[in-house]
């Protein structure tokens, strides 16, 4: 499955649930995420930023 496919959730209702299996210590990790933008909202082509804040349960 392309990874730009995958909704991310609790594994449930047809989402996946997403792991690092072994992260660096005390290291930023990065994961390419995609969006989509739906038809008629207006906005221009072209690349878009942001930041996605995450919170990890262990």
């Amino acid at each position: 499955m392309r990874r730009e496919t995958i909704i991310w959730g609790d594994g449930t209702s047809g989402t996946q649930t997403f792991f690092v299996s072994n992260p660096p210590n005390n290291q930023n990790t990065s994961v390419p995420l995609f969006g989509r933008i739906p038809a008629g909202q207006g906005t221009s082509s072209g690349p878009y930023s942001n930041t996605v804040t995450v919170t990890i349960n262990f």
